[in-house]
C-alpha cells in the first residue's frame, strides 16, 4: 500500500482513477470486474468505452496507440 500510494503522488498524470482493491481478489469489485491475476490492464476511451482488458501490458499498449493514431473521418 505504501509503495503503490507514493508511485501515486510522483505520477505527473493526476486526472486519471486509480483504485487498490484491499483484499486483492477477495475484493467485491475486483471479483465484479473479473480480474484473476496481477498486473492487469483496463484501457478505455474517454467515454468508458473498454478498448483492453488483459494481463498483457504489450497489448494494452497497442490499444493505446490504436485509439490514439486513428484517423478521424
Amino acid at each position: 500500500s505504501a509503495v503503490w500510494k507514493k508511485e501515486l503522488r510522483n505520477d505527473s498524470i493526476s486526472n486519471w482513477k486509480h483504485f487498490w482493491g484491499l483484499g486483492g481478489r477477495m475484493n467485491n469489485e475486483i471479483k465484479k470486474m473479473g480480474i484473476k491475476s496481477a498486473p492487469f490492464f483496463l484501457v478505455t476511451d474517454s467515454a468508458g468505452t473498454p478498448l483492453y482488458r488483459g494481463v498483457s501490458l504489450d497489448a494494452a499498449s497497442a490499444a493505446i496507440d490504436k485509439k490514439l493514431t486513428k484517423k478521424k473521418p
